[in-house]
């Protein structure tokens, strides 16, 4: 699935999924775009799933922890000294398929424990923070 907006801006009053009616447009940028960016730059930290939310975190210099499941990080990760994977280490990893044995389910993300996670989070909030200070 792509953006199917093109080149053009909205046109005035339109509500699509991509842009709130009557976008406020600075130069060739909208603000609604810029919201998120200025999200992430107010976080110390951003922990999630490989998905654009975390590469956008990287882009603007915020450290990032990634939960990967099947997915390769060699290939994936963010090219980032701030960028942290936390995932199991299972011998199937990585296989790159949406479920284990023909399902949905992918055991990697469902055996890796919210303990796990946190624990990761904790030393690197732990480390971020005390460099701020």
């Amino acid at each position: 699935m792509g953006d199917d907006r093109g080149d053009q801006p909205p046109e005035s009053g339109s509500s699509g999924p991509f842009h709130a009616p009557q976008a406020e447009q600075q130069g060739d940028f909208y603000q609604e775009e810029a919201a998120p960016v200025h999200v992430l730059q107010a976080c110390a930290l951003v922990v999630g799933v490989n998905t654009a939310a975390i590469h956008m975190a990287t882009g603007v210099g915020v450290p990032t922890l990634t939960i990967y499941g099947p997915s390769d990080p060699a290939i994936w990760k963010p090219p980032s000294e701030k960028h942290h994977v936390v995932r199991k280490s299972l011998p199937c990893l990585p296989c790159r398929l949406h479920g284990c044995s023909q399902s949905s389910v992918s055991s990697c993300l469902d055996e890796l424990t919210a303990d796990e996670v946190w624990e990761e989070l904790d030393a690197l909030l732990s480390m971020y923070l005390s460099s701020k200070g």
